[in-house]
């Protein structure tokens, strides 16, 4: 999730209750989180992180709590919560791209945040990269009580996407083990994994961020994804990083990210 280290200031001390990590419950089995608050009575807004595809090793939400990711939110203010995708870490089912079991999964750690007295109900963003990207932006178009969403270098257009992913594949073999998993998990069910079919509904703020020379999820997708969202009434703001592919570098990022962070606390 190579986005959220722009948010990592190691040097900085900092004040904070213990990491957490529980299992909670959703609609289709245990969800695995992990979560902290800054020190204080609060109440606090919230971050919730959203990890990207992992190939072999499927740790999950354990990948973003345990490699510095939420000093710096703390830091902000924020209480910091990681959740695991379907299959990843210790949340119940198989990886299935952003589909319906993941997608509960999500849901499932929102509905914690809303649940706890030192959260803002109404100040819970999401924030996630890749794939993670993709599960945000769908959840965005499902809940508009979220106060935003971060979304980075994700694909909105499963099939599309995963057809581009196919072509480079062929030319290049290193695609060949992402695009065959990838589409073994989604199973031919693109509209349920793709937000620019729900476009529409997304009202809540969203930053959209894509590398120019990105080949796993293609800059067009975030250009329609806004698109789509301006024209429904929607709230977007889209930065295109024309030196960046799929990981765009933190340095360029945490400017963007900070600014978005800040206006909805307001």
């Amino acid at each position: 999730m190579p986005f959220l280290l722009s948010l990592i200031l190691l040097s900085t001390p900092l004040l904070a209750d213990e990491l957490h990590h529980e299992l909670i419950s959703g609609k289709r089995g245990k969800v695995e989180i992990y979560w902290q608050r800054p020190d204080g009575t609060g109440p606090f807004p919230a971050l919730i992180l959203v990890h990207g595809h992992q190939g072999h090793n499927k740790v999950g939400a354990e990948n973003i709590a345990m490699s510095g990711y939420f000093p710096e939110i703390l830091k902000k203010g924020f209480v910091a919560i990681a959740v695991s995708q379907s299959g990843y870490g210790k949340t119940e089912g198989a990886p299935d791209n952003c589909g319906e079991t993941s997608q509960e999964a999500l849901k499932a750690a929102i509905q914690f945040a809303r649940q706890q007295k030192f959260i803002v109900g109404s100040k819970i963003a999401l924030a996630g990269s890749s794939m993670g990207a993709s599960l945000s932006a769908l959840i965005a178009s499902q809940d508009e009580k979220l106060a935003g969403a971060i979304v980075s270098s994700g694909i909105y257009d499963q099939k599309e996407a995963l057809l581009k992913l196919g072509f480079y594949a062929r030319l290049n073999g290193e695609f060949s083990p992402l695009q065959d998993e990838l589409q073994n998990e989604t199973q031919n069910r693109y509209d349920i994994r793709s937000a620019l079919s729900h476009a529409e509904k997304i009202k809540i703020p969203l930053l959209i961020m894509t590398g120019l020379g990105d080949q796993i999820a293609p800059p067009d997708q975030s250009l329609a994804l806004h698109k789509k969202i301006q024209a429904s009434g929607g709230k977007s703001r889209l930065v295109i990083f024309p030196f960046a592919g799929h990981s765009i570098h933190p340095g360029l990022m945490g400017p963007e990210i900070n600014k978005f962070l800040e206006e909805i606390v307001r």
